[in-house]
């Protein structure tokens, strides 16, 4: 019966298909088979298929076994004894497999999946297969491609691969000639017969071949972007290719071991078969089935948008976190995203979906489970708790690498020019850390590694050796398995094909070694070939059975290291092909699987994967090059700021050349360093693995390999940190549910409907994923927001990269950050509060504070509200009695610059032991002079003794000053105010911002200082000592701050412009406090209005726009440097429109006035009260001030001083 659809969209045929009644052409040698099965479908004797011409064997009663399967297995065409392989057995509705004659197979889950019809009639490599294959594969590699040069990777989902070539191969079907061409004698036509389910899976099976990135794609690019080294197109592309390919070409080994065993089935493979089965089977029996995985994955499409980005606060529910009440231990031992995920659940199928659980078999996640429960609820949170290996200075889930301070590690400190280790730096600096979870990563993923080969040796070696032997003997193995029966006619791919590929591309990769001087030597490629070859077993083994596979990071990331130290291009290379010689070959091997199951030559499916991954080498490279050379290696490597590209996945391949080829096992694992004992899990995994055998061969009842398998508890302790651990709880429960309940107690559901449900979910949430991406974050929209995307993630980093302190920390709501870095970063357990008066009035920040630090360890031992404007000495003093009484540790402030002022006196002064005003004084005195190299005061003590007592700043407004460690102290007697600092250089060790908390902070007090955090940007870039790291710094602070306050005065609530201001606040000080680069007559003259009753951070909007107009003379070209940065954003360019400014003509002044007014700001002095009469006055205090005498031109004389203030006057 003809195709009745009418033409149209795919998405139109695809509804119409699912929805309707029509089906598809039906071939002319198949026979629907009523419901209750075909007359005479019972089980017959069996016929072994050895070559070796084995006897008949008269079938037992009891289980099905292997080599005598009470079923006998027929096939289809003109030369064939059997008939019954073209009929389709329809199973009922009660039926718990697919067809009753695998009603004993040793594998039910196939059996429930995977029928025995099969058309060899068939057409496979078809125009269409060629065409469509080509036309997504280059679309698939190119998108990929790209994305890996942005700061988020994305690749085309290969369920829309899948449902729109279906909708494109049956329209091509319907309207292509059916016209016979002859071409050279050779006869084809471009519509040979209807379209049918092997080309459509080829075309999948091609398109995964290429869909992701070339893993080869990472080392070429970080040689040319981080070591200068670019590889032309020939090699580049030959890397590509050969890296991929000799995987391939390998498979030939291992297809009689890995792909022909039945009890070797591929769980993963499965789903895909079902839903191939339910899209090209009589419609009116797979109707059903399609139309319920239509409706999940329509459901789940829509769903998706929900916690992906309406909601995403679904995506992690940490039960203890809620409960916790924010107490720093709940949140450590719940939180998915930095803590150890106890009771994390998550509604989110991005990460409920992490273990395959509708997949995967029971026993294999269970066992994962369990070792991922053991390591991160139990063992990870002891050796936390109790510091071990120095846990606490690090964080708990992290696979990062740190430093002794527990920063990120500044690589690029302990490199020479020429990517060597400098050692003397890194004695200066410091050796590598990891958190403690890292650390036993790799320690169970070295004891996994050597486990998994044990574990395949002892169970299926045997097994194995005979399947090689008899495969090299050219000796048919005698499986009577229905499904290679069903097989035997088609011809498989001979030997010979395998080594035509596997010489080519062996001595191709040798030429691309040293022809492109990648470093790695012959014997190096020799030795890391082999060794992937052999993981090829145990790997396969286990993907094969549990639906994992340990893979060769562990061991090609260490062997590489060990033999090449000090040459991280070699490193690079050896993991390419270590990596991908075992991936591509069990790529191919499950491939094969899934070519048994949808009835596909092996032939036919070595051509597919071939073809697919032939192309994706010069799409690959093409790309790369069309990135690089147009969008530049400053911009990739992020010295440019950049919105749309960062090639950060290229960075993780530096680091890793750098972390194994500059520092290697020698550096990391060595005698003497805090891993050494990793060693040692080479040995015990084996060892595990070798006593649960032992207990296999004297109890073989208790079924060790399923109920106690070391391999895959070990696997488990791998899952984390490199993931989430919000991916655990649900999954888990999911996977009891799916693969433990319904498998059991439901199995005819099961069979039915199932695999549809998991790859309806999969579809559903790639296709949304992908269309989030492409459409809302490639332009740059967001959810507008509020609490249920307001994701609690915390963002840690260092002020000055070279120092420890001070810490930035923002992302966490500010009690739950204190508590943190309290008791982990500061190791402290006596905190002290210094509280605003405003905020202890009318906020709950003193309960809040109190309840998340208070805890069976931590105690907060006293809290002062309040402290004057221009912090006064008598009020430092009463406050340091009260601290050093209450024996604190530390000190925690919130609010704004009096009390971070106060809080940095008030440990200077204790650590100095000052009891009075005249001792504060002359401290204070002392440490100006030593900042300064000023004369010392007569009565100088001889020591000034650095802070002890480390200071957490939860900041409020945008005056930045918790950045500057110096400090300012006013005396109660002269009021003159005093600038003092540490001579350690330490202000405040951790900072914390917290929008939400700042929208408690007056509208004019937010705005004003943020003008002033303006005011350090502006004249850090027109300076008179300009520094372009500076200035790179300060840019980025304009470009956060103008359009922040802008926001923020519109919206007041707009908690993520008040971050943004926060962040931006911070830029404006790195220019002066890092770089050394000087601020200008802004500064200079502002400091004189204070006493003339202009509010501090107001004399921005008065001193600035006139002091650069009057510098615009010698600082115009970095004057337009800023005025670029004001018009390349939408919102400040419109503001600047509106007040009438022109981007050709306006000058920095112009617009510097434009945004003050915006912002609702008095410009003039006379708008403050101040008379001309004050002018004189002003100008000679203004020339003694320092920053006036580094201004951009120096003001060294009143009259200088006084064409400034003349501007700011204003009408009298």
């Amino acid at each position: 019966m003809p195709y009745k659809g009418r033409p149209g969209p795919v998405l139109l045929f695809f509804c119409e298909f699912v929805f309707s009644r029509t089906r598809h052409n039906i071939p002319s040698n198949m026979a629907i088979v009523p419901e209750g099965g075909p007359d005479g479908i019972v089980p017959s004797e069996i016929t072994s298929h050895n070559e070796a011409s084995r006897e008949k064997t008269t079938p037992s009663p009891g289980p099905y076994d292997e080599k005598n399967a009470d079923i006998e297995v027929v096939s289809t065409g003109p030369e064939s004894d059997y008939d019954d392989a073209a009929k389709i057995y329809v199973p009922q509705d009660n039926e718990e497999f697919i067809d009753p004659r695998l009603k004993d197979y040793p594998v039910p889950l196939v059996a429930k999946t995977v029928d025995l019809h099969n058309d060899f009639n068939e057409p496979i490599l078809t125009f269409r297969f060629w065409f469509l294959s080509t036309f997504w594969v280059v679309i698939g590699c190119a998108i990929s491609a790209m994305y890996y040069f942005k700061p988020y990777y994305q690749t085309l989902s290969s369920y829309a691969v899948q449902l729109l070539s279906w909708g494109m191969g049956d329209a091509m079907a319907k309207y292509l000639p059916k016209k016979t061409y002859t071409i050279f004698g050779k006869s084809f036509s471009l519509n040979p017969a209807p379209w049918n389910a092997k080309e459509h899976a080829l075309i999948v099976v091609a398109y995964w071949g290429s869909c992701y990135a070339a893993y080869g794609l990472g080392p070429l690019s970080a040689l040319e972007l981080y070591y200068g080294r670019k590889i032309n197109a020939g090699w580049g592309i030959c890397f590509l290719l050969t890296s991929q390919m000799i995987g391939y070409a390998f498979t030939g080994i291992y297809r009689d071991i890995l792909v022909r065993p039945p009890k070797i089935y591929y769980p993963g493979v499965l789903p895909n078969v079902a839903l191939f089965n339910a899209m090209h089977k009589n419609p009116s029996v797979t109707k059903k089935s399609l139309k319920f995985f239509a409706i999940v994955a329509c459901a789940t499409f829509c769903y998706q948008w929900i916690p992906g980005f309406i909601f995403p606060l679904l995506s992690s529910l940490p039960l203890l976190c809620y409960f916790g009440h924010g107490q720093w231990k709940a949140y450590l031992m719940g939180s998915g995203y930095y803590g150890f995920g106890m009771l994390d659940f998550t509604l989110d199928w991005n990460y409920a979906s992490f273990l395959s659980p509708l997949y995967t078999p029971l026993w294999a996640n269970a066992h994962q489970i369990a070792g991922a429960i053991f390591c991160c609820w139990l063992l990870y949170p002891i050796m936390y708790f109790t510091n071990t290996i120095n846990s606490q200075n690090y964080p708990p889930m992290s696979s990062g690498t740190f430093d002794l301070t527990g920063q990120t590690y500044n690589i690029t400190r302990i490199l020479t020019p020429e990517y060597t280790l400098n050692q003397t730096a890194m004695d200066a600096y410091s050796p590598p850390r990891w958190s403690t979870s890292y650390a036993m990563y790799f320690f169970f993923g070295f004891a996994a590694s050597t486990a998994a080969l044990a574990y395949s040796i002892l169970w299926y070696g045997k097994d194995s050796y005979i399947a090689f032997r008899d495969a090299l003997k050219n000796v048919r193995d005698d499986y009577n398995d229905p499904y290679l029966k069903l097989m035997s006619r088609t011809e498989r791919v001979p030997h010979w094909w395998y080594i035509a590929l596997l010489v080519p591309c062996l001595a191709l990769s040798l030429g691309c070694i040293y022809g492109a001087e990648m470093g790695l030597p012959w014997w190096g490629f020799i030795v890391i070939t082999l060794v992937s070859v052999i993981c090829t077993f145990p790997n396969g083994i286990l993907w094969g059975v549990a639906n994992v596979q340990v893979g060769m990071a562990f061991l090609s990331e260490l062997m590489a290291g060990a033999m090449f130290p000090g040459n991280p291009t070699a490193v690079l290379t050896c993991m390419t092909y270590g990596r991908q010689i075992l991936e591509q070959n069990l790529n191919l091997t499950s491939d094969y699987k899934f070519g048994f199951y949808m009835k596909i030559p092996e032939k036919e499916m070595f051509w597919g994967q071939v073809y697919g991954t032939l192309l994706g080498p010069f799409v690959n490279y093409g790309i790369m090059r069309l990135v690089i050379d147009h969008i530049g290696k400053d911009t990739l490597i992020g010295k440019m700021d950049s919105n749309a590209w960062l090639a950060l996945k290229t960075k993780s391949y530096y680091s890793l050349s750098v972390l194994w080829g500059v520092l290697g096992p020698k550096v990391l694992f060595s005698k003497g360093s805090p891993y050494s004992w990793i060693y040692y899990s080479f040995l015990i995994g084996p060892a595990l693995v070798a006593i649960t055998y032992v207990v296999h061969k004297y109890k073989p009842g208790w079924n060790i390999e399923t109920r106690c398998n070391m391999t895959m508890i070990l696997y488990g302790g791998t899952i984390f940190p490199v993931y989430e651990t919000t991916n655990l709880m649900t999954s888990a429960i999911l996977s009891l549910v799916f693969m433990g309940y319904i498998l059991r107690v439901h199995p005819v559901w099961f069979r039915k409907y199932n695999y549809l449900l998991g790859t309806g979910l999969d579809c559903g949430t790639q296709v949304c994923a992908t269309i989030i991406m492409f459409a809302i974050n490639l332009p740059g929209a967001t959810m507008p927001g509020w609490w249920g995307n307001n994701m609690a993630t915390e963002t840690v980093e260092r002020f000055n990269p070279d120092k420890e302190f001070p810490i930035i920390s923002y992302g966490l709501p500010y009690q739950e950050a204190c508590a943190k870095h309290l008791t982990t970063t500061l190791s402290s357990l006596k905190p002290f509060l210094i509280i605003s008066e405003s905020l202890s009035k009318t906020t709950d920040v003193v309960e809040k504070l109190s309840s998340a630090l208070n805890s069976d360890d931590v105690k907060v031992v006293g809290t002062h509200i309040g402290m004057r404007p221009h912090t006064y000495y008598s009020d430092v003093l009463q406050v340091m009695r009260e601290v050093k009484e209450a024996g604190a540790d530390s000190i925690v402030t919130v609010g704004g610059g009096s009390l971070i002022d106060g809080a940095k006196a008030i440990s200077h002064a204790l650590a100095n032991n000052v009891n009075d005003i005249d001792g504060l004084d002359l401290l204070f005195r002392t440490s100006l002079a030593l900042r300064f190299n000023r004369p010392m005061p007569p009565d100088a003590p001889e020591t000034v003794h650095p802070s002890v007592i480390p200071v957490v700043s939860i900041t409020t407004t945008l005056s930045a000053g918790e950045f500057n460690p110096p400090g300012g102290a006013t005396n109660d007697a002269t009021h003159h105010k005093i600038i003092f600092q540490n001579p350690a250089g330490i202000g405040i060790s951790v900072i914390i911002m917290d929008s939400a908390l700042t929208q408690t902070t007056p509208q004019k007090v937010w705005l004003s200082t943020g003008l002033r955090a303006v005011d350090h940007c502006v004249e850090t870039i027109c300076s008179s000592n300009p520094d372009p790291e500076g200035t790179k710094h300060s840019l980025r602070g304009l470009k956060l701050l103008i359009p922040g306050l802008l926001r923020t005065k519109r919206e007041p609530g707009d908690k993520e412009a008040r971050l943004r201001c926060q962040l931006g606040a911070a830029e404006s000080m790195r220019a002066a406090n890092l770089y050394g680069v000087k601020v200008g007559g802004s500064h200079g003259i502002g400091h004189q209005l204070g006493p003339m009753g202009v509010p501090h951070a107001e004399t921005t909007c008065v001193c600035l726009p006139a002091v650069q107009k009057f510098n615009a003379k010698v600082n115009a070209q970095q004057q337009a440097i800023v005025l670029d940065a004001f018009w390349a954003d939408p919102d400040v360019a419109a503001t600047l429109t509106k007040h009438s400014l022109v981007k050709e003509k306006a000058d920095l002044g112009d617009a510097l006035d434009a945004l003050i007014r915006e912002l609702g700001f008095p410009r003039t002095l006379a708008e403050y009260g101040v008379g001309r009469d004050k002018l004189e006055a002003i100008a000679e205090s203004s020339i003694k001030d320092h920053c006036c005498l580094t201004n951009a031109i120096p003001l060294e004389s009143k009259e200088q001083v006084l064409e400034i203030l003349e501007m700011c006057l204003g009408d009298q």
